[in-house]
């Protein structure tokens, strides 16, 4: 951490829990360990801290960001971390299936562990993940997937998969239809994970799609969020009813 404390004149909090934080202006001071060390109006800062006048603007805890792709260099769907993260106040990243159960080694090595953000992430119900996202698909015939590996990359990354992804389109899945996604419930029952699948355009449907759903209750990622669907442009939370 910086070896400098740091005092944020005139700031107003929002979105912190309820009683932790004064209403109105205020001042903030972070300790040289990066933590809060007080809050409250006119605080003095301490010798050799830097000050920074907040001009009356909105001070929050980090963002979380519930869809990325930021498998940099894995996938080119993909952005570095630090764009999607601190430079925007998002302090924790949730990868939405960037990686597969045969890369997600790799994304863990060299972009999560580095980063200073907090990034967890949906596995990719397809070996490759998104490599070539729409040029190639991870998901053509059945040996697209491997149950058994999937299932033990997750058990061995916990600490980080918080559950499956699945793109349920047409120009990714073909003749193959909505199999993938059964395949995808079916794994994320058995891991007792959430699904989160991208519905771009049919077959399947999005009716199709949601009979195999029941709304998310296992995850905190899921359960904050309203069971919808993305067509290319929303997302569907659920497990396996």
């Amino acid at each position: 951490m910086d070896d400098q404390a740091l005092l944020i004149r005139n700031v107003r909090p929002v979105g912190f829990t309820p009683g932790s934080a004064p209403q109105g202006h205020t001042d903030i001071l972070v300790g040289t360990d990066g933590r809060i060390a007080a809050v409250g109006p006119s605080l003095i800062a301490p010798p050799g801290a830097r000050a920074i006048d907040g001009a009356g603007g909105f001070v929050s805890p980090g963002w979380t960001d519930l869809h990325a792709h930021v498998w940099h260099g894995g996938t080119d769907i993909s952005i570095r971390p630090k764009l999607a993260g601190l430079q925007r106040g998002v302090t924790t990243i949730v990868d939405a299936g960037s990686a597969g159960e045969a890369n997600f080694h790799g994304f863990r090595e060299y972009i999560i562990e580095p980063a200073q953000e907090r990034i967890l992430a949906f596995l990719n119900i397809g070996s490759i993940g998104l490599v070539a996202c729409n040029r190639v698909s991870e998901l053509i015939d059945i040996r697209s997937i491997d149950i058994d590996r999937t299932l033990a990359v997750v058990e061995a990354n916990r600490d980080l998969i918080v559950g499956i992804k699945c793109r349920a389109s047409h120009v990714i899945l073909g003749s193959w239809g909505i199999t993938p996604v059964k395949v995808a419930v079916k794994v994320a029952k058995i891991l007792k994970l959430p699904m989160m699948i991208h519905v771009g355009e049919p077959p399947p449907t999005y009716d199709e799609i949601l009979e195999l759903l029941r709304p998310a209750t296992s995850s905190p990622i899921a359960s904050t969020a309203r069971p919808a669907v993305r067509s290319s442009r929303t997302t569907t939370f659920g497990t396996s009813s």
